[in-house]
């Protein structure tokens, strides 16, 4: 494990922790070669994954759709959506992440499923406008401004060029990129209301 073999020492951010990574630079005789490779490793190994990489939040987003459209009254804790293990939008066949269908469910109990069709449904009622204007208000569209260096800034849809397709993709979670950081504050953001 590569976890396993790491002694990090705060006071020396110069070396190199990691027995496969020593063992990567062993085997590099040219000096050049292995003043890059020993770079990047030790980039890698300071790295701080939750700002400085971009990953497709997914089902963890629904939070987010859903609060917005709640919020907005796009939707109640009691609207109906229909789960039928698939739905059409525009030309794309989207699919739920399960193989079965969850059938007719109120807003809880789709959450309580992951149902990618019913946030679908949420993401239409909420509309792209204002689904946009919930994606800024949560900071999805820039840096958190956490003070470490590195952070990076999402890959996003803004309202004037997201289609029906990439509406009802975002709904659920995918088809934009995020940090970890700025999901964490979203959340955070959603839950305390």
């Amino acid at each position: 494990n590569y976890w396993t073999n790491l002694r990090f020492n705060l006071n020396d951010k110069n070396s190199i922790y990691s027995d496969k990574d020593l063992a990567t630079l062993s085997g590099i005789a040219d000096e050049e070669e292995y003043n890059q490779t020993y770079a990047a490793l030790r980039e890698q190994q300071w790295k701080n994954k939750a700002i400085t990489e971009l990953y497709y939040p997914g089902s963890v987003f629904k939070v987010i759709t859903g609060s917005a459209a709640l919020e907005e009254r796009a939707i109640s804790l009691n609207s109906s959506f229909n789960c039928g293990q698939m739905m059409v939008v525009a030309d794309r066949e989207i699919h739920c992440w399960s193989t079965y269908s969850h059938g007719t469910q109120d807003f809880t109990t789709a959450m309580t499923n992951s149902c990618n069709p019913a946030f679908i449904q949420i993401g239409q009622a909420l509309g792209k406008d204002k689904f946009f204007d919930y994606f800024k208000a949560y900071g999805f569209t820039e840096p958190t401004g956490i003070d470490l260096p590195g952070e990076q800034k999402s890959i996003v849809y803004n309202a004037d060029t997201m289609t029906e397709t990439s509406l009802a993709s975002n709904s659920f979670g995918q088809t934009f990129k995020v940090t970890p950081i700025q999901m964490i504050t979203a959340v955070a953001t959603a839950v305390n209301g």
